[in-house]
């Protein structure tokens, strides 16, 4: 979301669990949630190096026993040790490095169908690709068992980064404490045995991204527990139509005739097993397939294919990463006629929260889509939304951040700065909101209260790459040249990427 409050997108498999279960824990750590997240063994991965727009290469080497990841650009050659994988591998793999306690993701990854280093998702138009995208605890939401962020930044973790690194049971069954002191079916959550809201959401918590997840006020995404709804943590909110993207199984699924037709019967675990990939894939989904269609196969059909999947839900390339190719869950009667519908910009709740919040939400869910697309009609739309309520709302601190920063868009730094105080009054330990309040304060001409306000949050988060832009910036422009290059001095002593840069 840019400047806004993070506002996007658990446990590992535990002795207990698999003490009873040693056949589920098995195929489990074998599935995509088991492989979620871990530690890379470069003795796995080619090294090599590509090139990248005209001044650019990009390189992948061992050093021991550490997978390095450099950028080189000109004479500037900049590396990092790969401390983290992201995804089970089956269609690649993002790595994350620790600098210094903060996460950033590496500006390359593994591509598994073609067996190639190239660029991660969303770096495929960047000029100079660089270690600069810091990786919040939401980012890390559907990977990562359990995260240890530091409250108030960005992107820093507690050592060790994760309490559990890769998803396990606890995710999907609930906390297993109560089960594996005394194993019963009424104190560990069945998804099967849900309704259907309930049921869903485990599964959509991760397979369902949509265009903004907003939490509820003073709630996060991590806050979910199986067994309960999306909406009493977090809502989804969706476009609809354009071409699906990664992270939209639910929101495909639930266009499907399939699904419309069973009466709310057919869900992600109707023809998924969690626990492990089917050997025979294309013989297990056939098999779920008949349960329905057993009747009707010959008369449909004049020559009865072997895998229904393949035909009806053919692997596509998403629209939001390159080199891949996901399963298309709207089981088309003729998938190769259908065109993908065109993008549209209004959103709507996957299922609507609590009455209370449905206006607040979906402001917020407008104002966090308009900065990722760049849409000036989703901005306005989620500005006017969150207006209306802001009597009711001064202390709901991400409702001021989002209308603040929209007034600074709309060059009303002075108004920008009254709702920017308010969500610092609110969060007094938010470095991000503290560089949000200085922008609006520098604009208005209060540069000796921004720069105190930028001091505040480089000493919570020196990771701020905009705070100590803005600092320097505003020294330059008061003519204080001196202080300026010692903004940048210590840039290079105090910042993660300042030392990654000077080699230290």
């Amino acid at each position: 979301m840019g400047h806004l409050t993070a506002l996007l997108l658990a446990f590992a498999a535990s002795p207990g669990c698999a003490s009873c279960h040693p056949a589920e824990a098995a195929g489990f750590a074998g599935t995509g949630m088991g492989r979620s997240l871990g530690r890379p063994d470069p003795r796995e991965y080619p090294t090599r190096s590509f090139p990248h727009g005209e001044s650019t290469r990009l390189r992948v080497r061992r050093r021991g026993a550490e997978l390095i990841h450099g950028v080189e650009q000109g004479r500037r050659v900049v590396e990092a040790p790969v401390q983290y994988f992201v995804g089970s591998g089956k269609q690649g793999r993002s790595y994350l490095t620790l600098l210094d306690g903060f996460l950033y993701q590496s500006p390359i990854s593994y591509y598994a169908k073609t067996r190639e280093w190239r660029l991660s998702p969303g770096y495929e138009d960047d000029a100079r690709p660089d270690f600069s995208r810091p990786v919040t605890a939401e980012c890390l939401f559907c990977h990562a068992g359990e995260a240890s962020p530091v409250a108030g930044t960005q992107n820093r973790y507690q050592t060790p980064s994760f309490v559990e690194e890769s998803i396990g049971c606890g995710r999907c069954h609930g906390d297993p404490a109560a089960h594996v002191a005394k194993p019963a079916r009424g104190n560990i959550v069945n998804p099967g045995r849900l309704d259907a809201a309930r049921r869903d959401s485990v599964c959509e918590q991760c397979h369902l991204s949509g265009e903004a997840r907003i939490p509820n006020p003073g709630k996060s995404v991590w806050d979910y527990r199986p067994g309960a709804a999306l909406e009493s943590t977090f809502t989804v909110y969706v476009a609809g139509a354009g071409k699906p993207k990664v992270v939209s199984h639910a929101e495909q699924l639930a266009t499907s005739r399939c699904a419309a037709e069973s009466g709310g019967k057919m869900w992600c675990g109707a023809c998924h097993d969690p626990h492990r990939w089917p050997a025979n894939a294309a013989a297990w989904y056939r098999e779920r397939c008949l349960t329905c269609h057993a009747g009707t196969l010959a008369a449909t059909h004049q020559e009865p294919d072997a895998d229904c999947a393949g035909c009806h839900m053919p692997a596509r390339g998403p629209s939001d990463v390159p080199h891949t190719a996901f399963t298309d869950h709207r089981i088309l009667a003729r998938p190769a006629t259908a065109a993908p519908g065109q993008r549209v910009e209004r959103l709507r709740a996957w299922r609507l929260p609590e009455a209370g919040l449905a206006a607040r939400n979906l402001g917020l869910a407008y104002v966090s889509a308009g900065e990722s697309n760049q849409s000036a009609f989703q901005l306005n739309e989620g500005f006017r939304l969150l207006a209306e309520l802001d009597g009711g709302l001064a202390n709901d601190a991400d409702v001021q951040t989002a209308l603040g920063l929209i007034l600074l868009r709309k060059n009303l730094p002075g108004e920008a700065a009254k709702s920017l105080e308010r969500a610092v009054r609110l969060r007094p330990r938010d470095a991000l909101r503290r560089m949000n309040l200085a922008a609006a304060l520098a604009a208005s001409g209060g540069a000796e209260a921004a720069v105190e306000e930028l001091e505040s949050a480089i000493a919570r988060d020196p990771a701020l790459e905009e705070a100590w832009a803005l600092l320097e910036r505003i020294h330059k422009e008061s003519g204080a040249a001196e202080k300026a290059r010692a903004v940048r001095e210590r840039w290079r002593r105090e910042s993660p990427l300042g030392k990654l840069e000077a080699g230290r």
